[in-house]
């Protein structure tokens, strides 16, 4: 049997190793930039929501209903404030599972820790001594414990797209609605523009009436002085004149003398007519004038309610566009963390290929005369303490992520939402009064939760650093020593 792999082992070696290296270095590099970040920005997320139900608990908010036609995506209920309590209360199950997932990972993680640190001693260890029964016993309990960090990340990776699904359906629902919005609010600005020119009109019929107005009055005042002129002629000369017509009539013509007299008394009754009938277009066009006021009113009035109902509308659609866009984002991280825990597997079984591959074929060639014992084994240690130390430092990784999520998500996740839960069960007879309290609220919870879930969060990457540091120093070390 010919054990020299001189020619192919190394370069196989050294290609798994430089891939793990690559995936080991992109992971921590991900996780020490953005894992705090994720974690920091879940309080401000769960604060957004809060203000959400809140807005959609007020009067103005029922303008804003959500409707879906097609059955893949059908809402539970069209109404935003049923859906956005959905959303709280289905994540806030999401991060109680989570807790138990990641206290559970944290547990596995740091016992497959120990796991790896029996293996890599194993290679130090003087050949007579090394069992391959005990490496294939730490071998099962590494490959189980790592199997059981993928499956309990999945499961929680299950329920945070449960609760990313309806996140989903509640915002296309929205964008739909915006479309439909943006339809109905080009069809209302036509309107607008037909109820701003109603007013213009409505002005202009004022201001017309008003000047018709004063031409009647005008007329109304020269008949009333003509009455009078004519009164005071008629006060003086109308005995004369009936006393006239009726002398001519009695003494010269009697058919004269009687036209005259009905001449002067036709006269009197023509100026009152004139008088009462200026007196009736100055009512009219009082009454036109009043209506015409009245119009221009309503038409104000009317203006000013379509634009304060659409500034309420587009207010709360900023809002809740803001709020579903934060919580996708912090979705989207905590779904990149999950997945770079269930990938750590398939590093693991990289590594008990190795052992089971070249360890066993090696192992099996102790005790021949054609190689030496210690010279296997350093070669050995050689192609497994690399991948050994990368998986040892995601495991690290993961450890102290979970151990932090979960700290975060007892101390300051859990108590936001079930603040935000609680608003389903009364927002709809809250009133200003007390929307502005639960605002106030929530403000004071994100001051005082953010800022803490970040400190947390820093304290445990500065501890992954220093860890991640020793295990490679002591790796480097083993390294030296062997070669």
């Amino acid at each position: 049997m010919n054990h020299n792999h001189a020619d192919h082992s190394p370069e196989k070696m050294e290609l798994i190793v430089a891939e793990v290296k690559r995936v080991q270095t992109n992971s921590i590099s991900v996780l020490e930039t953005d894992w705090a970040m994720t974690l920091g920005s879940a309080p401000v997320a769960i604060v957004i929501i809060g203000r959400c139900i809140l807005l959609s608990s007020t009067p103005n908010a029922v303008t804003l209903t959500l409707s879906d036609n097609k059955s893949s995506r059908k809402l539970e209920s069209k109404y935003l404030r049923v859906n956005l309590v959905d959303i709280a209360q289905v994540g806030r199950s999401a991060f109680m599972d989570a807790e138990i997932g990641m206290a559970k990972i944290s547990v596995l993680s740091q016992d497959l820790g120990r796991n790896l640190d029996n293996l890599s001693k194993l290679l130090r260890l003087p050949p007579s001594v090394t069992s391959a029964k005990f490496v294939e016993i730490q071998l099962k309990a590494l490959g189980d414990k790592a199997i059981a960090c993928e499956e309990e990340a999945k499961r929680i990776a299950g329920i945070f797209k449960a609760w990313r699904d309806k996140t989903d359906t509640l915002h296309l629902a929205v964008q739909e609605e915006a479309v439909g919005t943006q339809v109905a609010l080009t069809k209302a600005e036509t309107k607008l523009k037909f109820e701003r020119e109603k007013v213009d009109k409505s002005k202009l019929a004022k201001d017309v009436a008003a000047r018709e107005l004063g031409f009647q009055q005008y007329k109304l005042g020269q008949a009333y002085a003509t009455r009078e002129h004519v009164g005071d002629e008629l006060s003086g000369d109308a005995g004369v004149a009936m006393s006239a017509g009726i002398g001519i009539a009695s003494t010269i013509h009697p058919l004269l003398g009687l036209s005259l007299a009905a001449i002067t008394v036709f006269g009197i009754w023509a100026v009152d007519d004139k008088c009462e009938t200026a007196e009736k277009k100055h009512e009219e066009k009082l009454r036109a004038l009043k209506e015409a006021q009245l119009q221009e009113e309503l038409a104000r009035v009317e203006v000013e309610e379509f634009l304060k109902s659409g500034k309420s509308l587009d207010r709360i659609k900023d809002v809740l566009h803001l709020a579903l866009g934060n919580l996708q984002e912090l979705q989207n991280e905590i779904a990149c963390l999950l997945l770079f825990f269930s990938n750590v597997v398939s590093f693991v079984d990289v590594l008990m290929n190795i052992y089971r591959g070249e360890f066993t074929e090696y192992m099996g060639a102790l005790g021949s005369n054609e190689i030496n014992d210690t010279a296997i084994m350093a070669v050995l240690e050689q192609m497994v303490q690399p991948v050994t130390t990368s998986i040892k430092c995601q495991f690290l990784v993961m450890h102290h992520v979970a151990s932090a999520y979960h700290t975060i998500s007892n101390k300051h996740i859990m108590p936001g939402f079930v603040e935000i839960s609680s608003l389903g069960l009364t927002s709809t007879s809250l009133t200003e009064q007390d929307i502005d309290a639960k605002k106030t609220k929530l403000i004071k919870y994100q001051q005082e939760n953010a800022p803490s879930v970040r400190a947390i969060a820093q304290d445990a990457q500065k501890a992954l650093k220093l860890n991640i540091f020793s295990i490679t120093q002591e790796a480097m070390q083993g390294l030296m020593i062997s070669s």
